[in-house]
């Protein structure tokens, strides 16, 4: 312990010391410019990253030797390859700086400095990043309006099934605009019909993101969490589904399946109350909507006032039908419980006459005594329950294949069990001065 302790006194109170690690009680650490402050430590990587370290989570410090020409020249090396994926010019002029501070007089800080200037250049210019590219907003536009036009192709490609001709057209413009909306939106639905959902979810959480208002986006992420059996997280998404995209209709139907099938023991606590009524507020305006078109609300789906009067009645039948089966399948089951019952009392009276017949005769042998006629009476009745009992249960299996056939007798079922993501026509585009946004999966009502 006495060793540490001028480790310790040196990052206390020394202001500034250069590649310094700072151990913690969790047993990691974090190595780089150690400046103390009022609450701990700011320690600066050699990338330029910046991390909080409070007082009480520091172990130890430990002072490394000042840095060589060659450890400098490596640092900002590793600072170059860190902001190859920055797209925030001052963030990268930032960490720069905190370079400048932590090597200052190094040969490496001329270099750097020159870096910097460039940096402060590009950022006078206005320049922006796309793909591994600075350009300006002009350029940068000039690629966004022929993304427009790959991406539309790419949709219209994915509509009639040609989806390896999309993914090969998608990989490629990725690869020259990797944040465009619109193509990974498009990426994200050909993952999910290929069933590749960890892909296709981190694609829309992709596009999320840089719009977090996207109805369809939100819709997606909502429906591959709950298919990754996540259905909280779902509904937390469809919320803001909802609210981002008010009364769509697809929203609307997926939101009635999930509210549907959301298991008995999660349909308590804020974020379901939350989801039922901003539901409940925006499917009565769809249904009002959808009113004007002659179509009612029929469980996850709409159909006309006709067919929902026609299907509530079958369903009344149905479910008479169903109520009938339930009390016959619980009289047989009971029946069965009191063959059962018989069957296993008779056989046990059976064994005691067979055991009381033993007996010894007058040379000391074991010898039986004819049974009396209640054994024989015993053995027809347990051949006769046994037949009825496989009677009934015949009986049962026909009782249950009847309700499924019952279920199955409605032509529109209420309910499929199934949410379905809003395909490539839910697809944003990147919006210009003078363009009209392309939102077509939000329409309230279709």
């Amino acid at each position: 312990m006495k060793c540490l302790l001028p480790l310790i006194l040196i990052g206390l109170f020394a202001p500034f010391a250069a590649a310094d690690i700072v151990h913690l009680q969790d047993g990691t650490q974090v190595e780089g410019v150690i400046q103390k402050g009022e609450d701990g430590y700011r320690v600066t990587t050699a990338a330029g990253i910046v991390t909080q370290v409070p007082f009480e989570k520091v172990a130890s410090i430990e002072v490394k030797p000042a840095s060589t020409p060659e450890v400098s020249m490596e640092r900002l090396a590793s600072l170059r390859r860190a902001v190859e994926n920055v797209r925030d010019i001052k963030t990268i002029l930032s960490r720069y700086d905190n370079f400048l501070q932590q090597y200052a007089g190094s040969p490496a800080a001329a270099q750097a400095q020159a870096d910097i200037d460039l940096w402060h250049d590009r950022e006078a210019r206005g320049l922006v990043k796309v793909g591994s590219r600075w350009i300006t907003p002009e350029e940068q536009a000039v690629v966004q309006r022929r993304m427009i036009g790959v991406a539309d192709g790419v949709r219209k490609a994915m509509k009639d099934g040609r989806l390896k001709e999309a993914g090969t057209v998608l990989d490629r413009a990725l690869a020259d605009d990797p944040q465009n909306v619109s193509l990974l939106y498009l990426r994200g639905v050909l993952l999910y019909r290929q069933e590749e959902l960890p892909a296709s979810r981190k694609a829309f959480e992709a596009v999320a993101a840089q719009q977090e208002d996207h109805g369809p986006t939100l819709n997606n992420l909502a429906v591959i969490l709950w298919r990754q059996n996540a259905p909280l997280a779902a509904l937390n998404d469809y919320d803001a589904a909802m609210l981002a995209a008010p009364v769509s209709r697809e929203i609307l139907d997926n939101v009635a399946e999930a509210l549907n099938a959301l298991p008995e023991n999660q349909r308590k606590g804020p974020i379901v109350a939350k989801v039922i009524r901003h539901f409940k507020e925006q499917d009565d305006d769809l249904q009002k909507k959808m009113m004007d078109r002659g179509l009612v609300r029929w469980g996850a789906t709409f159909v006309s006032q006709a067919e929902a009067d026609k299907l509530a009645a079958q369903e009344r039948e149905i479910h008479q039908q169903m109520d009938d089966m339930s009390r016959d399948f619980d009289s047989t089951q009971a029946r069965i419980t009191v063959i059962d019952q018989t069957i296993t009392a008779d056989q046990n009276e059976m064994r005691a006459i067979e055991t009381e017949s033993l007996t010894t005769d007058s040379s000391g042998r074991v010898v039986r005594l004819p049974y009396p006629p209640r054994y024989s009476e015993l053995g027809q009745e347990i051949g006769s329950l046994q037949a009825e009992r496989a009677t009934r249960v015949a009986h049962l299996d026909d009782l249950r294949h009847d309700a499924k056939l019952a279920m199955q007798k409605l032509p529109v079922a209420k309910y499929s069990g199934i949410q379905k993501i809003i395909d490539v026509d839910g697809m944003p585009v990147v919006a210009f001065a003078g363009d009209p946004t392309s939102q077509p999966a939000s329409q309230p009502a279709q």
